[in-house]
């Protein structure tokens, strides 16, 4: 995996590209599937910036924090996810990398 994370890491897996995490040491499984890959506005302190969106099961309902999510093809990579929404069936997150 790069030091640096850049959107055609994400963009050049084949789809769906999803990620999967154990929860705090127990045998459940959660799989996130990312949504979306948009660029953001270019600044000094990053050359690429974007950010993903990811869609995962309703519950459990993640906190926004710091998880090692793994991805065949990138290994693990630990990624800082917000809740940015729930419905009936999924919960949304959004990555940034700014």
């Amino acid at each position: 995996m790069p030091d640096v994370l850049k959107p055609e890491d994400f963009q050049s897996l084949s789809a769906p590209l999803i990620f999967s995490m154990r929860l705090g040491g127990t045998a459940t499984q959660v799989e996130l599937v990312v949504t979306l890959v948009r660029l953001l506005p270019t600044h000094r302190f990053r050359e690429q910036p974007f950010s993903l969106s990811l869609s995962g099961p309703r519950q459990p309902l993640l906190p926004q924090g710091i998880y090692p999510l793994r991805h065949p093809q990138l290994g693990q990579v630990d990624l800082f996810l917000v809740p940015s929404g729930q419905d009936a069936q999924s919960t949304q997150y959004e990555v940034t990398f700014n």
